[in-house]
């Protein structure tokens, strides 16, 4: 087999997930990151005073996350997660009383629309609204215009004020990561078709047995090792085009390539290149330039003893997006619990 050199630049989540399919594809990768481990954002950290791994990143996954569980398959980690039958999401509301969203183990989209016609936080007129909002996603109806935010679309779907609290909003939040208010519609409906068209277990959660770190980083190292491709730490890459050529510099090592995948953070990818940036690239890298973050906070608290009954504790309120006790999974006498 011919196996072209790919350099992949940035050993984060994307980073990782392109090297591998780059690999299982054929070809021969030299993976690139600037700091000393892999995971970027998804990544383990052990905390200075209890010792214990703490988790930074995606902690959840739906199941209508088809290429992320592919990537898992291929890392030969699927063991590493608990996948629930059906959906199953414990709500805290602001009056503290609990009130679970439980789906039936039956086709999408029967398995949404049974769980809210018996989800006791909702009432027969928000019942109807979902119902409502469901079919018209499924069918392509209603779509959002191009300038509308999730407030606005929802509020223009007839979605009443309790259903929007209870689901549409934090699950706008959880996968867009910014409020319904200023959040595109247009980036929200092709979630809720992921969820609602996919298969029986679309909208089920998956929940990591073992920190980030042992289910994508190095599981990822060991398969692209074991397969011809090389991993580089702590080395800060450059690119540079040299009549029509690649070249990657990173450190005292000099790569030529034929191709090169720059899977770092928006705000670095003007400064890949020396010493400019590509004609071809200009405008690539000054629309990278103007985005600006939203921060995710997560609160790590240690109890010592197991608090939950189950390792999903859902939605509290409208101020914790998730609760998620790791003890609950991996049988730990303590727990560990995460409020995103």
């Amino acid at each position: 087999m011919n196996r072209r050199m790919v350099i992949v630049i940035g050993g984060g989540f994307a980073g990782i997930a392109a090297a591998v399919a780059l690999t299982k594809a054929g070809h021969a990768v030299r993976l690139v990151e600037a700091r000393g481990r892999l995971g970027g954002r998804a990544a383990t950290l052990i905390d200075r005073t209890t010792g214990e791994p703490v988790d930074n990143g995606q902690h959840v996954l739906f199941g209508c996350y088809r290429e992320t569980l592919a990537l898992v398959d291929d890392l030969g980690r699927r063991d590493a997660l608990t996948v629930q039958p059906a959906l199953h999401v414990p709500f805290i509301g602001p009056d503290g009383v609990r009130r679970d969203l439980r789906c039936a183990d039956l086709p999408a989209p029967f398995n949404l629309a049974a769980g809210l016609m018996r989800w006791s936080a909702l009432d027969m007129r928000d019942r109807a609204a979902a119902v409502r909002l469901a079919l018209a996603v499924r069918l392509g109806r209603g779509l959002p215009r191009p300038d509308e935010t999730v407030d606005d679309w929802l509020a223009r779907m007839g979605q009443t004020r309790r259903i929007r609290g209870w689901l549409w909003d934090p699950l706008a939040i959880a996968a867009l990561n910014e409020p319904p208010g200023s959040a595109a519609a247009e980036m929200f409906t092709p979630v809720l078709r992921e969820l609602l068209t996919g298969g029986r277990r679309s909208a089920s959660l998956a929940l990591p047995r073992v920190p980030l770190g042992e289910l994508y980083a190095e599981p990822a190292q060991r398969y692209l090792a074991a397969r011809g491709s090389s991993v580089h730490l702590g080395r800060p890459a450059r690119v540079t085009v040299d009549r029509g050529r690649l070249i990657v510099r990173a450190g005292d090592a000099r790569w030529p390539a034929r191709a090169v995948i720059a899977a770092v953070p928006w705000h670095t990818f003007g400064a890949l290149f020396e010493p400019a940036v590509p004609e071809a690239l200009a405008s690539i890298a000054a629309s990278a330039a103007a985005m600006r973050p939203v921060p995710i906070v997560t609160v790590n608290i240690w109890y010592d003893r197991p608090v939950l009954d189950m390792p999903f504790v859902g939605l509290v309120g409208r101020t914790a997006q998730w609760v998620f006790d790791r003890a609950a999974l991996v049988g730990r006498a303590s727990s560990h619990v995460s409020v995103i």
